[in-house]
């Protein structure tokens, strides 16, 4: 049996990247750029069945990158806060590979030119219902779909908390019990005056959301942590289960700690 027809008659491990930013959807800073190129380089094994789920941001194009919305998927409330908030996902493929990405969405919540800030660099005031709105929206659209990772690869600070919210607010079910986390972590356009309220699902109303403190969570509920050296500037504690910044652009270190993971499971 030749290797290709082995290597797709063997069951595929499901893998989920939670990002911000991915070439060629959107480009904040070089880490879309290496985002793809991990993703990419991880699909070529043919041991991965990957999938990415992002926030629809105002600024993407969506005819330039072939977006159409997932009927099925689309009119589910997220509740943020008192509110049900409705949700809109749209899929499209990150080529040249057949990967599927998902965007969350939102007319109020995503539909405007900024990312995390406006025009004159102020934050937004509403990003910590944006948020909410993201980490609760990824359940829904797994669930939804009845697709169920084993391993949940978080990139960027937008993504910090949900290793905690599928650890402590998703205690009802299995759906994501059994999956390992992996968080990097970047501060692109974080600035320290998110309102308290984006820690009221989890409790945590007691803390203040600063970056360090961002980073000290996903580190907590995540079973390998990281910060991308060059952007971070602040100082946090290291624990054995930090992923080597000099690594960070070797595929084969991501699929050996893939690998780690699944065997620690």
């Amino acid at each position: 049996m030749s290797k290709s027809r082995s290597s797709s008659n063997k069951k595929k491990v499901k893998l989920l990247y939670l990002t911000t930013q991915v070439e060629p959807f959107l480009h904040i800073s070089s880490i879309a750029g290496w985002v793809k190129q991990l993703i990419q380089a991880i699909d070529e094994t043919q041991e991965y069945e990957i999938r990415i789920i992002m926030p629809k941001f105002g600024i993407i194009n969506e005819r330039t990158n072939s977006l159409h919305e997932v009927q099925r998927l689309s009119g589910i409330n997220i509740p943020v806060r008192d509110e049900d908030v409705s949700l809109v996902v749209k899929v499209s493929t990150l080529r040249p590979t057949r990967v599927q990405a998902y965007f969350l969405d939102n007319e109020y919540l995503f539909q405007r030119k900024g990312i995390f800030e406006d025009e004159h660099g102020n934050f937004y005031p509403d990003n910590h219902d944006r948020l909410i709105f993201m980490n609760k929206s990824v359940l829904s659209v797994l669930e939804y779909l009845q697709w169920i990772p084993k391993i949940i690869h978080c990139i960027g600070w937008s993504w910090a908390l949900f290793p905690m919210y599928a650890k402590r607010v998703y205690k009802k079910g299995t759906l994501l019990s059994k999956a390992k986390y992996l968080y990097m972590h970047d501060d692109s356009q974080f600035q320290n005056n998110m309102n308290p309220e984006v820690f009221s699902d989890v409790h945590e109303k007691e803390k203040s959301p600063t970056i360090e403190n961002f980073y000290a969570l996903a580190q907590q509920y995540s079973d390998y942590s990281s910060l991308f050296a060059d952007q971070i500037k602040t100082k946090v504690d290291h624990d054995a289960n930090q992923i080597s910044d000099s690594k960070q652009n070797d595929t084969s270190y991501f699929l050996d700690l893939y690998k780690k993971l699944l065997t620690d499971s």
